[in-house]
């Protein structure tokens, strides 16, 4: 059960751990140690991967917060599952599904039962705050916003700006739009995308560490709503 005093967030990424990725391995720990009700939701979590991590070693605490979603693949498993995973949601968020398929089918009509079952994870958790460590992953899943009723963070790397979507007008139109809060990994994201987010949404700019001098460069650009 969730904690009424604790704030949960959510962190959606496809893999955890991942040697390539320590910073959200840090991330995780740093808040977990902080006392933040912090879980990670991902397709793979590989136990090779863990065993590269020396601080996730004997940690069990944090082992028992990343959860894997269930399989989407083959289709017909994927189907057999459904009705456990709407049981499961009903019995751990009765008031969430509610709204889910509420609200999800004036949007998507049958294709929620799909949907929430890709989501079950994020329904029964309940967090306050889903952080997309990827942007692309949010382009995908940012309807949960609307679904579900929390807040929504989401990273950007540079990849996901510079490369991903580059075929699709507005891409990410539907982030800059529901997200609630965009986190950009250095002032050069920020200042290559500032008229695109800005111009078109209600988003205000402050940087972490805060621009005291001019030769300062900041590693976080953070941007939140009015």
């Amino acid at each position: 059960m969730k904690e009424a005093s604790r704030t949960r967030i959510a962190f959606i990424v496809p893999s955890f751990p991942k040697l390539t990725e320590p910073s959200i391995v840090s991330k995780f720990l740093g808040l977990l140690d902080r006392g933040w009700d912090v879980f990670v939701v991902c397709v793979n979590s590989d136990p090779v991967e863990w065993s590269k991590f020396s601080e996730l070693q004997g940690r069990k605490d944090a082992r028992a917060r990343v959860y894997t979603v269930w399989p989407r693949q083959p289709h017909w498993l994927a189907l057999l599952l459904l009705p456990v995973a709407l049981v499961h949601c009903l019995v751990r968020n009765p008031a969430g599904v509610a709204r889910y398929l509420r609200r999800g089918w004036r949007h998507f009509g049958l294709d929620v039962l799909r949907r929430l079952y890709r989501d079950h994870r994020l329904v029964c958790l309940c967090p306050d705050v889903v952080h997309f460590v990827f942007g692309t992953l949010a382009v995908e899943q940012i309807y949960v916003r609307e679904l579900l009723g929390y807040k929504v963070v989401v990273s950007f790397r540079g990849y996901d700006l510079n490369f991903s979507g580059l075929d699709t007008p507005d891409y990410f139109q539907e982030v800059w739009k529901e997200a609630d809060a965009l986190h950009l990994l250095g002032k050069d994201l920020w200042c290559g995308h500032s008229c695109v987010v800005v111009r078109r949404t209600n988003f205000t700019c402050s940087f972490h560490p805060p621009l005291t001098r001019p030769s300062l460069t900041p590693l976080i650009a953070c941007m939140r709503k009015w």
